[in-house]
């Protein structure tokens, strides 16, 4: 008998349960849904790229006041929001490092991930 994955297994045993796998779309998806929408609405009243309605009034004035907070906690304690600014521009920092070191390895012309393909040797070309 074949399974899924065309592997021989005998007929005696039953087939074991495969697991089903789902999308990460928990909170961190929701979370991130809500950052792109937010990011999206103070684009669009700083820009006025769109006319923002009612329903974007609540969602500017909280992000107004949380600019306003930030804005005098780093008047009054400037290392409150130094340091953590520090961490983060670093490790963002080393994240592009990073991906640029990768990138710069690549040869040109080639996808990323893929590997080069064995030719064989100078007598199997030919033919």
């Amino acid at each position: 008998m074949l399974t899924r994955r065309n592997r021989v297994r005998g007929t005696a045993e039953p087939p074991a349960r495969q697991r089903v796998r789902h999308a990460p779309s928990g909170s961190a998806g929701r979370a991130a849904a809500g950052a792109l929408s937010v990011g999206s609405a103070l684009g669009a009243a700083l820009t006025d790229r769109r006319l923002l309605g009612p329903a974007e009034s609540g969602l500017l004035f909280k992000l107004a006041l949380i600019a306003l907070l930030l804005s005098a906690v780093a008047f009054v304690w400037p290392r409150v929001l130094a340091l953590p600014l520090a961490v983060v521009t670093g490790w963002l920092g080393l994240a592009m490092l990073g991906k640029a070191w990768t990138l710069r390895r690549q040869r040109p012309g080639r996808a990323p991930g893929t590997r080069r393909r064995d030719r064989g040797t100078a007598g199997e070309r030919g033919k």
